[in-house]
């Protein structure tokens, strides 16, 4: 027991702590501030008193709390310490204790689901951390010295109010996760390039507008998540991604299929959904490992071209047939899996420069046959198509063999000529 009551004691030495057999520590009337983190190793100790309206660490909502919650909390932050674990998950806080900061062996710290509205700049002590989860609060805002955190490589601020990022972002060059979805977002700091070590970027349910022009320098991503946005375009740098398997972009505000996603080589699924997409490129045939293509509800969209047929992985495509003009309509209903065939079928046709399409129950020749210039047979046996197109008489005219038996004709197109 020691009683040190009615001094004039400001500051409470660190070494406090050593004494482990202490049970008993009376402070009272003495005008201390600041309690060492390091009295948590008196493990023994049961009664502490203070004047605790005059404590400013640990934070107030602690020490207003009492004797037990403080001499709960101090042993608390030494176990952190020991575990390197920073663990407030869904504690009901407000803020991170500044006291927090001092426990600078941490590696892990969790503060999500809370109603933190703000992070202290102090935080930029906790240089040994590698996970920082900090969603389901209420940030609007990150300190510039979150850049000091060089280490971290995984951080979650999902769900929170954020409406920018600091330019020190890019300074946390360890970073490969990053979770900035379901914020207010209307732009990234052009810094966020410098985070090449990156492998995986939510930033989807934000108010983007536009993308840095640096943002394809994150070379490494593998999976990157943009949809609910406001996007119109996308970086020209966006094709230096040549990693990226992953790529969501619907509900967006694309006019035009997004030409530098046509050079990342590895990606395997694209969402374009219910975007304002018009046309459909032809780079995009040069993407060899697609295997999952979603353009559904893009008002305007109304052809399939033919170089689709040519991506040999692609098995997924998710597109609203009934607008679609071309392939021929008898193709389209019956259902995207013939669609494709389809296509892969006409693909092949421009290489092999023939073309079969007798049974397909056609009422008039697909206009997406002008679009094989260097057609020399065609086969429209056995069909109901009862005229045929002038365009690809004039276009097709390499043609040495067109077989149009068993159809409705009655009289030979003029132009045939």
């Amino acid at each position: 027991h020691l009683d040190l009551s009615d001094n004039l004691i400001r500051v409470v030495h660190r070494e406090t702590g050593n004494l482990t057999m202490l049970r008993s520590l009376d402070l009272s009337g003495n005008p201390i501030e600041t309690l060492p983190i390091d009295l948590g190793y008196a493990t023994n100790l049961t009664t502490l008193k203070l004047d605790y309206d005059k404590i400013k660490i640990p934070a107030p909502e602690i020490s207003e709390l009492g004797a037990d919650s403080v001499i709960a909390w101090l042993k608390a932050l030494c176990a952190m310490r020991q575990t390197c674990d920073g663990e407030f998950n869904g504690q009901d806080i407000h803020r991170l204790p500044v006291e927090v900061c001092f426990v600078t062996t941490l590696t892990r710290l969790d503060i999500g689901n809370n109603s933190v509205r703000s992070l202290s700049p102090g935080i930029s002590s906790l240089v040994n951390l590698t996970y920082v989860n900090a969603q389901n609060n209420q940030l609007g805002f990150l300190p510039d010295s979150i850049g000091a955190l060089t280490g971290v490589e995984e951080l979650n601020l999902e769900n929170n109010v954020l409406t920018a990022l600091p330019d020190e972002l890019g300074l946390m060059q360890s970073l490969t996760s990053l979770s900035l979805r379901n914020n207010k977002l209307t732009w990234l700091p052009s810094t966020i390039g410098c985070l090449t070590n990156m492998i995986v970027l939510y930033a989807n349910h934000n108010n983007l507008q536009s993308l840095p022009y640096r943002f394809g320098e994150m070379s490494n991503l593998v999976e990157l998540r943009l949809h609910n946005n406001e996007l119109s375009s996308a970086p020209s740098t966006m094709r230096h991604m040549q990693c990226v398997t992953i790529l969501t972009m619907q509900d967006n505000l694309l006019h035009l299929f997004p030409q530098p996603v046509c050079y990342m080589n590895k990606v395997t699924h694209i969402n374009l959904a219910r975007n304002l997409i018009q046309h459909i490129p032809r780079e995009v045939g040069n993407m060899s490992s697609l295997t999952s293509l979603d353009l559904n509800a893009n008002v305007g969209l109304e052809e399939l071209p033919l170089f689709l047929g040519g991506i040999t992985q692609l098995r997924i495509l998710t597109i609203e047939c009934s607008v679609l003009t071309m392939p021929a309509i008898e193709i389209v209903r019956k259902g995207i899996p013939c669609v494709m065939e389809h296509l892969r079928y006409l693909s092949e046709a421009t290489m092999e420069h023939k073309l079969d399409l007798s049974h397909y129950g056609l009422m008039k020749l697909p206009a997406e046959v002008s679009q094989l210039p260097d057609l020399r047979e065609l086969n429209l046996d056995n069909n109901y198509i009862s005229e045929f197109s002038e365009k690809v008489c004039r276009q097709c005219t390499g043609m040495t063999l067109l077989s149009l038996r068993n159809n409705r004709f009655v009289e030979i197109p003029e132009y045939f000529g």
